[in-house]
């Protein structure tokens, strides 16, 4: 009891606190001992040294200049009190709640870890150095204004009337040249007078033949954007426009190499498109959309050819034809925004979903893919140049 009272008049407390610590490390000294669990870093012989060494002294220790760090929770007991005299940290690996409460009431719990912050999922991009978020609109006004156009005037821009009707089958009706189309004449005033059901017209630059109130009918019944492209080799007459939704396409530059393309830097697309209503041109007209897995990430080597196509899908972005209003091909999903047949890089370092690197014809397939709605690379000519028919 002597030990006791001397070991408490040393460290300052009370000798029912150095009874219960040495009851506490005699506990811990017989787990450790039959390896069940492993509570804390010091060992029973160390203890005991430290717990003579101040008895034989009667001297508290003054603290060690450095702190333990605040991460470091003192343990309870006689290991604790007397590591802390002497500025070695203590700390349970596995403790329980009750004994994580401070020696002292006035002492603060130390503050928890923060979190870092998640690692970027893909390396830092330069500024943009280009940007459509206002190309959609302007997409928007030449829509308008092409939709002012008599459909009949559009129709026979682009054909001329067969003065021979040759024996073959309409592509739109499948019925014969020779019969009149199945179609009747629009009944607006300004359109379809002079178009007659049994007028047979020819494309003035592919030279396929058709009914021409068939073609009419097959215009009226799309965006009426003031092109035309031909049912049978789908060669496009104007410049043909899309039903994307309003959004914002932004371009960046990333240093990291693609696979595949390890002489070169990345181009990195966003594409972000919000949730909407439904315009004239959509499915069902009123009605909302979504916009699922938006922004969704695209990419690009930071070559020629990849230079060229991105140009090409800057013209495609404006006149909104690459996004369109559907049906899900993967969820089923209806009118949400969906892809509209140009073919996009969406995985930059993998090629898990057969969407991303290395693939070497993928830049000749969205060039092919590309020129299929009209975008070709006349259409990169300097302003005053058309790449229309």
């Amino acid at each position: 009891m002597a030990l006791v009272c001397s070991l408490a008049a040393a460290v300052d407390t009370k000798p029912a606190i150095i009874v219960e610590s040495l009851v506490f490390d005699f506990l811990c000294m017989n787990e450790r001992r039959s390896g069940s669990i492993n509570r804390c870093y010091i060992t029973h012989s160390f203890d005991l040294f430290l717990h003579l060494s101040l008895a034989l002294h009667l001297c508290p220790i003054p603290p060690h200049p450095d702190p333990f760090p605040p991460h470091l929770t003192p343990a309870p007991g006689m290991a604790s009190i007397l590591m802390s005299a002497v500025g070695v940290g203590v700390h349970f690996t596995s403790a329980p709640l009750s004994q994580q409460q401070p020696l002292q009431q006035h002492q603060q719990q130390p503050a928890p870890f923060a979190l870092p912050p998640p690692p970027p999922l893909l390396p830092t991009a330069s500024r943009p150095h280009s940007s459509s978020s206002s190309t959609v609109r302007r997409a928007k006004r030449q829509h308008r204004r092409a939709s002012a156009q008599r459909s009949e005037d559009v129709i026979q821009r682009y054909m001329e009337v067969v003065a021979e009707v040759p024996e073959e089958d309409c592509i739109i009706c499948m019925d014969q040249l020779s019969n009149p189309s199945s179609y009747d004449m629009p009944s607006s005033e300004e359109a379809g007078q002079s178009i007659l059901p049994e007028t047979v017209g020819k494309f003035i630059k592919c030279g396929h033949t058709l009914h021409m109130l068939c073609m009419l009918a097959m215009y009226n019944n799309g965006t009426k954007d003031g092109s035309l492209q031909c049912p049978s080799c789908k060669t496009i007459y104007g410049e043909k426009t899309g039903t994307q939704p309003k959004g914002k396409m932004e371009i960046y530059s990333v240093a990291q190499s693609l696979p595949g393309h390890p002489d070169c830097g990345t181009i990195q697309i966003i594409y972000s498109i919000p949730p909407g209503i439904q315009g004239p041109e959509h499915p069902n007209p009123g009605q909302p959309y979504t916009c699922r897995g938006f922004p969704r990430f695209c990419f690009l080597p930071d070559n020629d050819k990849g230079r060229k196509v991105l140009e090409l899908l800057k013209v495609a972005w404006m006149r909104r034809l690459i996004f369109t209003v559907g049906t899900s091909s993967t969820t089923g999903e209806q009118d949400t925004v969906v892809w509209n047949g140009i073919h996009h890089k969406t995985e930059m370092m993998s090629n898990l979903s057969g969407h991303g690197y290395p693939d070497p014809n993928y830049l000749e397939n969205v060039l092919s893919e590309l020129a299929s709605q009209g975008v070709t690379e006349d259409c990169l000519k300097p302003p005053g140049s058309s790449c229309s028919s």
